[in-house]
């Protein structure tokens, strides 16, 4: 895995984002973060990293887990058994691909046999649904070679089926309504028990839906509190 500190200022809470398939840290410099350090997570053909996670939880008072997409199952694979303050998924679940719980299984496995740069260019208008976010991440594009991508496609579907999670380490839920990657339901279906009513939120959004937002307090409010 790599990372990249999207905030980095020596603040006593963090923010440890997993990011989902394709992606690098340029569609999420948009948003900003004034009491918490951001440490994002991405690019999954490896889920070894040189970062020490016991020492770096245990050097702040707070660590909130936020994953979206595909980095929703594999920082619950990696995150078993860690106290986070917080935790929230994003247009995911822990059965990834799936008929009913997830994303199709004809869908995932026909994105990786016709994959290419139109296929994945088309993926990522789908990720966004709306010309306002298909412009936003045109302008902010992750810089990711296509053979990567693909390779990073392939180990996930090798580490979701045959991985299934032992438990759901995530409280709280949030599924945007215009998914296209996802399909809402099934992610409604999947979450519905799992996490309360409460924490069971559903936005008019599409899969990708951070440039809706200029801080990471407006996307989570209930949890990144200002002090």
């Amino acid at each position: 895995m790599k990372h990249y500190y999207l905030n980095k200022k020596n603040q006593s809470k963090l923010i440890l984002f997993f990011c989902g398939w394709g992606n690098d840290y340029h569609p999420f410099l948009n948003l900003l973060c004034k009491d918490y350090d951001v440490l994002m997570l991405y690019d999954y053909r490896d889920l070894k990293t040189e970062i020490d996670f016991q020492e770096l939880l245990a050097s702040y008072k707070e660590v909130h887990l936020i994953s979206w997409s595909l980095g929703v199952f594999v920082a619950n694979h990696l995150f078993q058994d860690v106290p986070f303050s917080s935790t929230s998924a994003i247009n995911g679940t822990l059965q990834a691909i799936d008929d009913r719980l997830g994303i199709p299984v004809a869908i995932f496995d026909g994105t990786i046999q016709l994959f290419n740069e139109r296929n994945r260019d088309k993926f990522f208008k789908r990720m966004c649904l709306h010309p306002e976010a298909i412009t936003f991440f045109e302008k902010n594009k992750p810089e990711r070679e296509l053979d990567e991508q693909l390779e990073e496609l392939k180990i996930l579907r090798d580490l979701i089926l045959n991985h299934p999670p032992k438990k759901n380490i995530y409280n709280r839920a949030i599924i945007g309504t215009e998914d296209a990657i996802f399909p809402p339901q099934n992610m409604i279906h999947y979450w519905n028990g799992l996490v309360t009513e409460e924490n069971l939120i559903q936005l008019e959004a599409p899969h990708f839906l951070f440039h809706l937002y200029r801080q990471w307090s407006d996307l989570c409010p209930s949890i990144l509190k200002n002090p």
